[in-house]
């Protein structure tokens, strides 16, 4: 090879050649290095934009939550709110019927008080009537 270069007269070129050779090689890995470095920005650009995507649906979800419980709470102070107006109306049923229960036991009270009396009368008076019968009987 050495000889077929001489005869050509490009051994004089040799050092020249392997310089542009050489420049040309570091050409070509500086275009690969720049072709690697664009692929990595699209894939860091396109794994950001996933999790920028990400991050909002996870918002949206922690947003939507928020809404559901709010209903959620809100249902339970509907709930919580009725029973309360049911306690109050049978409690108001209650004591009405106390109130009712009261007043015919008075009035039971009152009738039972003039039965005592009316047998207490009674009673004075069939003693009395005893009395003037063994009267009449001893006399």
């Amino acid at each position: 090879v050495q000889l077929v270069d001489v005869l050509s007269g490009s051994a004089s070129h040799k050092d020249e050649f392997e310089t542009k050779l050489t420049e040309k090689q570091e050409r070509d890995n500086a275009v690969v290095l720049q072709w690697q470095m664009q692929k990595n920005l699209r894939q860091e650009k396109k794994l950001l934009k996933q999790q920028k995507q990400e991050a909002e649906r996870f918002q949206d979800m922690q947003q939507e939550k928020r809404q559901v419980q709010t209903q959620f709470y809100l249902w339970q102070l509907y709930q919580i709110n009725q029973e309360i107006n049911q306690r109050q109306e049978e409690l108001q049923q209650v004591q009405d019927r106390v109130t009712e229960l009261k007043g015919e036991q008075e009035v039971a009270g009152g009738s039972v008080k003039e039965a005592k009396k009316e047998l207490s009368a009674l009673r004075r008076k069939l003693n009395q009537r005893q009395e003037d019968d063994l009267v009449r009987i001893n006399t």
